[in-house]
Protein backbone atom coordinates (compact mmCIF):
# COMPACT_ATOMS: atom_id res chain seq x y z
CA UNK A 1 0.00 0.00 0.00
CA UNK A 2 1.11 3.23 -0.77
CA UNK A 3 -0.02 6.59 1.00
CA UNK A 4 0.06 9.90 -0.10
CA UNK A 5 0.01 13.49 1.46
CA UNK A 6 0.41 17.28 0.46
CA UNK A 7 1.22 20.42 2.79
CA UNK A 8 1.12 23.54 1.96
CA UNK A 9 0.07 26.87 2.85
CA UNK A 10 -3.90 27.55 2.14
CA UNK A 11 -7.12 29.83 3.33
CA UNK A 12 -9.00 26.50 3.97
CA UNK A 13 -7.36 22.76 4.61
CA UNK A 14 -8.58 19.45 4.42
CA UNK A 15 -9.20 19.18 8.24
CA UNK A 16 -12.32 21.49 9.15
CA UNK A 17 -11.43 25.06 10.46
CA UNK A 18 -7.97 24.69 9.44
CA UNK A 19 -5.59 27.05 7.41
CA UNK A 20 -2.36 28.18 7.03
CA UNK A 21 0.29 25.47 6.77
CA UNK A 22 -1.78 21.98 6.62
CA UNK A 23 -2.92 19.35 4.63
CA UNK A 24 -4.57 20.21 1.44
CA UNK A 25 -4.20 16.18 -0.05
CA UNK A 26 -4.24 12.72 1.36
CA UNK A 27 -4.94 9.25 0.42
CA UNK A 28 -8.67 7.98 1.46
CA UNK A 29 -7.88 5.57 4.75
CA UNK A 30 -4.02 6.96 5.73
CA UNK A 31 -3.72 6.37 9.65
CA UNK A 32 -4.43 9.49 11.86
CA UNK A 33 -1.08 8.97 13.41
CA UNK A 34 1.09 8.84 10.60
CA UNK A 35 -0.38 11.87 8.64
CA UNK A 36 0.23 13.73 11.64
CA UNK A 37 3.48 12.59 11.52
CA UNK A 38 4.57 13.12 7.87
CA UNK A 39 2.79 17.17 7.85
CA UNK A 40 5.18 17.29 11.10
CA UNK A 41 8.09 16.14 8.87
CA UNK A 42 7.27 19.06 6.29
CA UNK A 43 10.15 21.63 7.69
CA UNK A 44 11.60 24.11 4.90
CA UNK A 45 14.18 26.94 4.82
CA UNK A 46 13.69 28.91 2.42
CA UNK A 47 17.93 30.21 1.69
CA UNK A 48 16.94 33.07 -1.05
CA UNK A 49 13.46 35.27 -1.25
CA UNK A 50 10.36 33.03 -2.22
CA UNK A 51 10.36 32.18 -5.59
CA UNK A 52 13.84 32.37 -5.73
CA UNK A 53 14.63 28.84 -8.63
CA UNK A 54 18.08 28.94 -6.27
CA UNK A 55 16.23 27.89 -3.54
CA UNK A 56 16.81 24.29 -2.21
CA UNK A 57 14.56 21.43 -2.82
CA UNK A 58 14.60 18.83 -0.17
CA UNK A 59 14.97 15.38 -1.07
CA UNK A 60 14.34 12.34 1.65
CA UNK A 61 13.68 8.91 2.74
CA UNK A 62 12.99 8.56 6.55
CA UNK A 63 11.61 5.36 8.16
CA UNK A 64 8.52 5.62 9.87
CA UNK A 65 7.18 2.95 12.46
CA UNK A 66 3.84 2.52 13.58
CA UNK A 67 1.03 0.43 14.32
CA UNK A 68 0.20 -0.63 11.20
CA UNK A 69 3.92 -1.41 10.86
CA UNK A 70 6.60 0.34 9.31
CA UNK A 71 6.80 2.29 6.27
CA UNK A 72 9.46 4.10 4.12
CA UNK A 73 8.60 7.83 2.97
CA UNK A 74 9.76 9.50 -0.12
CA UNK A 75 9.63 13.30 0.32
CA UNK A 76 10.19 16.14 -1.66
CA UNK A 77 9.77 19.61 -0.06
CA UNK A 78 10.15 22.92 -2.55
CA UNK A 79 9.82 26.56 -2.34
CA UNK A 80 6.33 27.33 -3.56
CA UNK A 81 6.36 30.87 -4.13
CA UNK A 82 3.86 33.22 -1.74
CA UNK A 83 0.93 31.85 -0.46
CA UNK A 84 -2.64 33.10 -0.43
CA UNK A 85 -1.36 36.11 2.38
CA UNK A 86 1.89 37.29 0.56
CA UNK A 87 3.66 35.08 2.96
CA UNK A 88 6.25 32.70 1.96
CA UNK A 89 5.28 29.21 1.02
CA UNK A 90 6.25 25.90 0.97
CA UNK A 91 5.23 22.22 -0.77
CA UNK A 92 5.84 19.30 1.10
CA UNK A 93 4.56 15.90 -0.94
CA UNK A 94 5.27 12.60 0.96
CA UNK A 95 4.99 9.40 -0.58
CA UNK A 96 4.59 6.05 2.80
CA UNK A 97 5.29 2.73 1.30
CA UNK A 98 4.79 0.01 3.92
CA UNK A 99 6.73 -3.27 4.07
CA UNK A 100 5.36 -5.28 0.92
CA UNK A 101 6.01 -2.22 -1.28
CA UNK A 102 9.38 -1.98 0.32
CA UNK A 103 10.04 -5.44 -0.64
CA UNK A 104 9.06 -5.59 -4.21
CA UNK A 105 11.49 -3.02 -5.46
CA UNK A 106 14.41 -4.38 -3.12
CA UNK A 107 16.31 -4.25 -6.24
CA UNK A 108 15.46 -0.83 -6.56
CA UNK A 109 16.69 1.45 -3.92
CA UNK A 110 14.90 4.62 -2.09
CA UNK A 111 17.17 7.23 -4.02
CA UNK A 112 15.88 5.62 -7.55
CA UNK A 113 12.32 5.35 -6.70
CA UNK A 114 12.18 9.26 -5.99
CA UNK A 115 14.30 9.98 -8.73
CA UNK A 116 12.24 8.30 -10.66
CA UNK A 117 8.82 9.59 -9.55
CA UNK A 118 10.57 13.29 -9.84
CA UNK A 119 11.19 12.53 -13.83
CA UNK A 120 8.12 11.20 -14.05
CA UNK A 121 6.29 14.42 -12.68
CA UNK A 122 4.43 12.99 -9.87
CA UNK A 123 5.97 15.36 -7.32
CA UNK A 124 3.64 18.80 -7.21
CA UNK A 125 5.51 22.00 -6.87
CA UNK A 126 2.21 23.93 -6.36
CA UNK A 127 -1.48 23.51 -5.36
CA UNK A 128 -4.42 24.83 -7.37
CA UNK A 129 -7.69 23.75 -6.37
CA UNK A 130 -9.75 22.41 -3.22
CA UNK A 131 -8.51 20.34 -0.51
CA UNK A 132 -9.41 16.86 -1.45
CA UNK A 133 -8.95 12.82 -0.10
CA UNK A 134 -8.09 10.60 -2.78
CA UNK A 135 -9.52 7.09 -3.14
CA UNK A 136 -6.27 5.90 -4.94
CA UNK A 137 -2.27 6.01 -5.02
CA UNK A 138 -0.16 7.52 -7.68
CA UNK A 139 1.74 4.65 -9.11
CA UNK A 140 5.84 4.01 -8.37
CA UNK A 141 7.28 1.94 -10.79
CA UNK A 142 9.86 -0.37 -10.41
CA UNK A 143 13.35 0.97 -11.03
CA UNK A 144 15.98 -1.21 -11.27
CA UNK A 145 19.67 0.00 -9.66
CA UNK A 146 22.41 -2.61 -10.10
CA UNK A 147 25.90 -1.72 -8.85
CA UNK A 148 27.95 0.70 -11.35
CA UNK A 149 31.09 2.50 -11.58
CA UNK A 150 30.10 5.58 -10.08
CA UNK A 151 30.56 8.32 -12.95
CA UNK A 152 28.07 11.43 -11.00
CA UNK A 153 30.97 11.06 -8.76
CA UNK A 154 33.80 11.05 -10.67
CA UNK A 155 32.08 14.10 -12.69
CA UNK A 156 30.89 16.20 -10.00
CA UNK A 157 33.45 15.03 -6.88
CA UNK A 158 36.35 14.35 -8.87
CA UNK A 159 36.25 10.86 -8.18
CA UNK A 160 34.19 8.02 -8.49
CA UNK A 161 36.05 6.27 -5.18
CA UNK A 162 33.79 8.87 -2.84
CA UNK A 163 30.49 7.16 -3.59
CA UNK A 164 32.01 3.42 -2.60
CA UNK A 165 33.37 5.13 0.75
CA UNK A 166 29.74 6.70 1.39
CA UNK A 167 28.40 3.30 0.29
CA UNK A 168 30.65 1.60 2.83
CA UNK A 169 29.95 3.54 5.72
CA UNK A 170 26.14 3.44 4.92
CA UNK A 171 26.33 -0.84 5.22
CA UNK A 172 28.03 0.12 8.83
CA UNK A 173 25.13 2.52 9.32
CA UNK A 174 28.32 5.02 10.01
CA UNK A 175 26.55 8.92 9.55
CA UNK A 176 27.84 10.78 7.02
CA UNK A 177 27.52 14.91 5.86
CA UNK A 178 27.71 15.76 2.38
CA UNK A 179 29.03 19.50 1.75
CA UNK A 180 27.61 19.93 -1.89
CA UNK A 181 28.62 23.38 -3.59
CA UNK A 182 25.91 25.94 -4.63
CA UNK A 183 23.27 24.37 -7.39
CA UNK A 184 25.14 20.85 -7.25
CA UNK A 185 22.22 18.32 -6.70
CA UNK A 186 22.80 15.83 -4.81
CA UNK A 187 20.51 13.16 -5.40
CA UNK A 188 22.06 11.75 -8.69
CA UNK A 189 25.02 11.15 -6.25
CA UNK A 190 23.39 9.39 -3.23
CA UNK A 191 21.21 7.10 -6.33
CA UNK A 192 24.66 6.11 -7.55
CA UNK A 193 26.09 5.53 -4.04
CA UNK A 194 23.12 3.59 -2.69
CA UNK A 195 23.17 0.95 -6.14
CA UNK A 196 26.22 -0.23 -4.17
CA UNK A 197 24.51 -1.23 -1.50
CA UNK A 198 23.53 -4.87 -0.54
CA UNK A 199 20.03 -5.12 -1.94
CA UNK A 200 18.88 -6.43 1.47
CA UNK A 201 19.99 -3.13 3.32
CA UNK A 202 19.25 -0.25 0.67
CA UNK A 203 15.63 0.77 2.26
CA UNK A 204 17.14 0.81 5.77
CA UNK A 205 19.41 3.93 4.25
CA UNK A 206 17.54 7.40 5.19
CA UNK A 207 18.77 10.60 3.61
CA UNK A 208 18.53 14.13 3.51
CA UNK A 209 19.41 16.22 0.71
CA UNK A 210 19.31 19.10 2.54
CA UNK A 211 19.21 18.55 6.21
CA UNK A 212 17.38 21.28 8.70
CA UNK A 213 19.53 21.21 12.14
CA UNK A 214 21.78 18.25 12.79
CA UNK A 215 19.25 15.84 11.35
CA UNK A 216 19.49 12.11 12.01
CA UNK A 217 19.67 10.38 8.96
CA UNK A 218 22.55 8.23 7.88
CA UNK A 219 23.40 10.81 4.84
CA UNK A 220 22.72 14.26 5.57
CA UNK A 221 23.58 16.37 2.93
CA UNK A 222 23.40 19.92 2.74
CA UNK A 223 24.68 22.98 1.05
CA UNK A 224 28.23 24.87 1.77
CA UNK A 225 26.92 28.07 3.28
CA UNK A 226 24.96 26.46 5.79
CA UNK A 227 24.99 26.54 9.18
CA UNK A 228 25.13 22.89 9.50
CA UNK A 229 28.26 22.97 6.78
CA UNK A 230 29.96 24.73 9.06
CA UNK A 231 28.88 23.13 12.07
CA UNK A 232 30.52 20.12 10.85
CA UNK A 233 33.44 21.54 9.25
CA UNK A 234 33.83 22.46 12.79
CA UNK A 235 33.89 19.04 14.58
CA UNK A 236 36.87 16.25 14.25
CA UNK A 237 34.09 13.54 15.22
CA UNK A 238 31.93 13.84 12.23
CA UNK A 239 32.58 11.95 9.08
CA UNK A 240 32.49 15.12 6.10
CA UNK A 241 32.56 14.73 2.37
CA UNK A 242 33.18 18.16 1.30
CA UNK A 243 32.26 18.25 -2.59
CA UNK A 244 32.48 22.20 -2.43
CA UNK A 245 36.73 21.90 -1.87
CA UNK A 246 37.46 18.78 -3.94
CA UNK A 247 39.96 17.55 -2.34
CA UNK A 248 41.81 13.71 -2.83
CA UNK A 249 40.51 10.70 -1.30
CA UNK A 250 43.19 8.98 0.21
CA UNK A 251 41.70 5.93 1.27
CA UNK A 252 40.87 2.79 -0.31
CA UNK A 253 38.74 -0.19 0.09
CA UNK A 254 36.76 -3.12 -2.19
CA UNK A 255 33.85 -0.71 -2.12
CA UNK A 256 36.21 2.30 -3.30
CA UNK A 257 37.61 0.29 -6.03
CA UNK A 258 34.17 -0.81 -7.33
CA UNK A 259 32.99 2.73 -7.19
CA UNK A 260 35.66 3.49 -9.80
CA UNK A 261 34.82 0.67 -12.04
CA UNK A 262 37.62 -1.51 -10.87
CA UNK A 263 36.53 -4.40 -9.09
CA UNK A 264 33.07 -5.81 -8.05
CA UNK A 265 31.02 -5.12 -5.12
CA UNK A 266 32.04 -7.59 -2.15
CA UNK A 267 28.51 -8.97 -1.79
CA UNK A 268 28.32 -9.70 -5.97
CA UNK A 269 32.19 -10.57 -6.33
CA UNK A 270 31.82 -13.15 -3.30
CA UNK A 271 28.56 -14.53 -4.92
CA UNK A 272 26.50 -13.39 -1.90
CA UNK A 273 22.81 -12.69 -2.78
CA UNK A 274 21.06 -12.89 1.03
CA UNK A 275 17.21 -13.48 0.50
CA UNK A 276 15.88 -9.85 0.55
CA UNK A 277 14.39 -8.87 4.19
CA UNK A 278 11.92 -5.87 4.21
CA UNK A 279 12.61 -3.36 7.28
CA UNK A 280 10.42 -4.59 9.95
CA UNK A 281 9.07 -2.75 13.10
CA UNK A 282 12.21 -4.48 15.15
CA UNK A 283 14.68 -3.46 12.69
CA UNK A 284 13.26 0.43 12.13
CA UNK A 285 14.38 0.77 15.95
CA UNK A 286 17.85 1.21 15.16
CA UNK A 287 17.80 2.91 11.97
CA UNK A 288 18.81 6.23 11.83
CA UNK A 289 16.80 8.70 10.31
CA UNK A 290 13.71 6.52 11.78
CA UNK A 291 10.75 7.51 13.67
CA UNK A 292 8.00 6.59 15.88
CA UNK A 293 4.64 8.04 16.02
CA UNK A 294 3.60 9.18 19.17
CA UNK A 295 0.53 7.35 20.37
CA UNK A 296 1.07 4.74 17.32
CA UNK A 297 3.12 2.44 18.82
CA UNK A 298 3.33 3.47 22.52
CA UNK A 299 7.47 4.30 22.13
CA UNK A 300 10.32 6.28 20.44
CA UNK A 301 12.13 4.46 17.64
CA UNK A 302 15.74 6.51 18.10
CA UNK A 303 17.87 3.73 18.53
CA UNK A 304 21.54 3.25 19.24
CA UNK A 305 24.80 2.34 16.66
CA UNK A 306 24.11 -1.31 16.77
CA UNK A 307 22.92 -3.10 13.53
CA UNK A 308 19.65 -5.06 13.31
CA UNK A 309 20.24 -8.67 12.25
CA UNK A 310 17.79 -8.55 9.19
CA UNK A 311 20.50 -5.57 8.62
CA UNK A 312 23.73 -6.84 9.40
CA UNK A 313 23.66 -10.15 7.66
CA UNK A 314 26.58 -10.15 5.44
CA UNK A 315 28.90 -7.34 6.68
CA UNK A 316 32.04 -8.60 7.79
CA UNK A 317 32.88 -7.35 11.53
CA UNK A 318 35.46 -4.87 10.60
CA UNK A 319 32.23 -2.99 8.82
CA UNK A 320 30.36 -2.81 12.11
CA UNK A 321 30.02 0.73 13.33
CA UNK A 322 31.94 1.88 15.94
CA UNK A 323 31.90 5.26 18.25
CA UNK A 324 33.75 8.05 15.14
CA UNK A 325 36.78 9.33 16.56
CA UNK A 326 38.79 12.16 15.41
CA UNK A 327 41.39 12.47 12.29
CA UNK A 328 41.75 13.88 8.52
CA UNK A 329 42.85 12.78 5.45
CA UNK A 330 42.56 15.74 2.75
CA UNK A 331 39.16 17.04 2.73
CA UNK A 332 37.42 14.60 4.23
CA UNK A 333 37.25 13.95 7.91
CA UNK A 334 38.16 10.24 8.31
CA UNK A 335 37.77 8.10 11.87
CA UNK A 336 40.35 5.91 12.42
CA UNK A 337 38.26 3.01 11.40
CA UNK A 338 38.69 4.38 8.12
CA UNK A 339 41.58 5.59 8.25
CA UNK A 340 44.09 3.02 9.06
CA UNK A 341 43.71 1.04 5.70
CA UNK A 342 41.56 -1.33 3.44
CA UNK A 343 40.47 -3.53 6.43
CA UNK A 344 39.40 -0.37 8.37
CA UNK A 345 40.37 -2.19 11.50
CA UNK A 346 39.63 -0.38 14.86
CA UNK A 347 41.22 -1.96 18.54
CA UNK A 348 39.22 -2.29 21.21
CA UNK A 349 40.27 0.28 23.39
CA UNK A 350 37.98 -0.85 26.16
CA UNK A 351 39.69 -4.08 26.90
CA UNK A 352 43.69 -3.10 25.73
CA UNK A 353 44.01 0.25 28.64
CA UNK A 354 42.36 -2.47 31.61
CA UNK A 355 44.61 -5.08 30.38
CA UNK A 356 47.61 -2.68 30.13
CA UNK A 357 46.83 -0.77 33.42
CA UNK A 358 46.84 -4.48 35.30
CA UNK A 359 49.99 -5.60 33.41
CA UNK A 360 52.05 -2.56 34.62
CA UNK A 361 50.45 -2.71 38.42
CA UNK A 362 51.84 -6.44 38.61
CA UNK A 363 54.85 -5.65 37.20
CA UNK A 364 55.15 -2.54 40.03
CA UNK A 365 54.37 -4.98 42.71
CA UNK A 366 56.97 -7.42 41.29
CA UNK A 367 60.09 -4.93 41.17
CA UNK A 368 59.28 -3.77 44.65
CA UNK A 369 59.23 -7.23 46.46
CA UNK A 370 62.36 -7.99 44.60
CA UNK A 371 63.80 -4.88 45.99
CA UNK A 372 62.81 -5.50 49.62
CA UNK A 373 63.11 -9.38 50.39
CA UNK A 374 61.63 -8.24 54.40
CA UNK A 375 58.63 -7.27 52.93
CA UNK A 376 57.82 -10.42 50.82
CA UNK A 377 59.09 -12.11 54.26
CA UNK A 378 56.44 -10.44 56.25
CA UNK A 379 53.60 -10.75 53.67
CA UNK A 380 54.08 -14.29 53.58
CA UNK A 381 54.21 -14.52 57.29
CA UNK A 382 51.16 -12.82 57.54
CA UNK A 383 49.38 -14.68 54.99
CA UNK A 384 50.19 -17.76 57.03
CA UNK A 385 49.55 -16.42 60.11
CA UNK A 386 45.56 -15.45 58.71
CA UNK A 387 45.59 -18.95 57.26
CA UNK A 388 46.03 -20.97 60.72
CA UNK A 389 44.00 -18.67 63.05
CA UNK A 390 41.67 -17.18 60.51
CA UNK A 391 43.12 -13.47 61.43
CA UNK A 392 45.85 -11.83 60.35
CA UNK A 393 48.08 -10.54 63.00
CA UNK A 394 51.60 -8.28 62.94
CA UNK A 395 55.00 -10.23 62.55
CA UNK A 396 57.19 -9.77 65.18
CA UNK A 397 60.39 -8.99 63.74
CA UNK A 398 59.14 -5.55 63.76
CA UNK A 399 57.57 -4.89 67.26
CA UNK A 400 57.92 -1.03 66.79
CA UNK A 401 55.25 -1.43 63.95
CA UNK A 402 52.66 -2.95 66.08
CA UNK A 403 49.34 -1.09 67.12
CA UNK A 404 48.73 -1.70 70.87
CA UNK A 405 45.23 -1.46 70.49
CA UNK A 406 46.36 -5.17 68.35
CA UNK A 407 47.78 -6.73 71.58
CA UNK A 408 45.20 -7.11 73.39
CA UNK A 409 42.25 -7.75 71.00
CA UNK A 410 40.10 -9.34 74.09
CA UNK A 411 39.83 -6.24 76.15
CA UNK A 412 36.88 -4.36 76.33
CA UNK A 413 39.48 -0.61 76.62
CA UNK A 414 42.74 -1.19 75.14
CA UNK A 415 43.95 2.05 75.31
CA UNK A 416 44.10 1.46 79.22
CA UNK A 417 47.61 -0.35 78.50
CA UNK A 418 49.31 2.62 78.11
CA UNK A 419 47.90 5.18 80.65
Amino acid sequence: MIHELIVTSVPRGLQAGRSGFTTVLRTRGIHPQLAETLERSSGYRHVWPQGDPRNPQIRSHTVVSGATGVVSVLSRIVDAGSDYSGRSNKLAHHLALDAGETASRAKSSPAAVLLALERGGIFQRAWTGDPREQPTSPQVSLVPAEPAACQAWARLAGDAGWGGLLAERAMAREPTWIIAPQGLDLMELFAEALALVNYHQRWGVTFTTYAISAGDAVWLGTNENSPEAQAARGQSRLAVIDLARKSPLTSTSVMIEAARGRAAVPWKRDGARPAVVPVTRSTAQSLPGSQSVAGFDGGSSQGGPAIPPTLAGGLPPTLLPQPPLGGSEGGYQVPPSVAVGPAHRRMNLGLVIPAGLLALGLLAAFIVLAARPDLLKRVQEVALAGTNSGEVTPSEENPSDKNPSEENPSEENPSEENP
